[in-house]
């Protein structure tokens, strides 16, 4: 497969598939731990999913931090042509050195400060909110597989220079991701329950909190409670994407007026 020559829609797709097939098993997996632990747990199991989950994330989070930013670096110097070879493989190197570094960082941590950190992240967590964040884990997912197809496509063309295959990349990239938003915001603010019977026996409270606050998580942490109130914390992911999206929408543009025209 050529990333500088092959039809774009072609590779994308091919990128694509591969990519959300991949990222759907490791969130398949946990949604299936959140609903097995829900079901036979009750809204306690899922409170205590819920503790767990920003250390995961954390922790993601580190190895997307060196993987792609390793490989963007290391396709941009690899699309540059023969000149780049070298220092495309010193960013691989960095990048894996990198992540065993920081994985041995975080495993250590987590060992020495088990209790420490999950104190920090509310042990007395709303059992409501493991559903939500798994689902909102899911749709993150899916926004995840964008991204990835779009990943090698678009740094090597950067680095040969080929700024038309670069904005069709990014056209087809953020149809995916509407497509994505639109269909899973409209599930949740038709059948917000939907989640909650999935992932736990709810009680009758959970049934009558739980439409407000997926209805307003799905709109999309802040530190808003102290400011705003407790109830303010589900509006923490809506705000966050907001300012994101606008930071994405305002450094694409710049960055698309700055590619040369072929």
């Amino acid at each position: 497969m050529d990333l500088l020559m092959d039809n774009v829609r072609a590779v994308y797709r091919k990128y694509f598939l591969a990519a959300f097939g991949s990222v759907l098993i490791s969130c398949i997996y946990g949604v299936v731990d959140m609903a097995m632990v829900g079901q036979y747990q009750g809204p306690d199991g899922t409170a205590a999913l819920a503790v767990v989950a920003p250390v995961w994330n954390v922790i993601y989070s580190l190895g997307l931090l060196t993987g792609i930013g390793g490989s963007v670096l290391f396709s941009a110097k690899r699309g540059s042509g023969a000149a780049g070879q070298a220092e495309a493989n010193e960013y691989f190197t960095t990048a894996v050195f990198s992540s065993v570094l920081l994985a041995a960082l975080a495993w250590a941590g987590i060992w020495l400060l088990e209790k420490p950190i999950l104190r920090f992240f509310g042990a007395d967590a709303l059992a409501i909110y493991g559903p939500v964040i798994n689902i909102s884990t899911f749709v993150q997912c899916c926004a995840y597989s964008v991204g990835q197809a779009a990943q090698p496509i678009i740094p090597t063309n950067f680095g040969a220079h080929q700024g038309a295959r670069i904005r069709a990349v990014l056209r087809l990239a953020l149809v995916s991701c509407v497509s994505f938003s639109v269909f899973w915001t409209a599930l949740s603010l038709a059948w917000p329950n939907l989640y909650i019977r999935i992932f736990m026996r709810p009680t009758a409270a959970i049934l009558t909190m739980a439409p407000g606050i997926v209805r307003t998580y799905a709109v999309s942490f802040l530190l808003l409670p102290a400011v705003l109130g407790p109830t303010s914390i589900w509006w923490a992911m809506p705000v966050t994407e907001l300012l994101v999206a606008c930071y994405a929408v305002t450094a694409m543009r710049r960055a698309t007026r700055a590619l040369p025209p072929c």
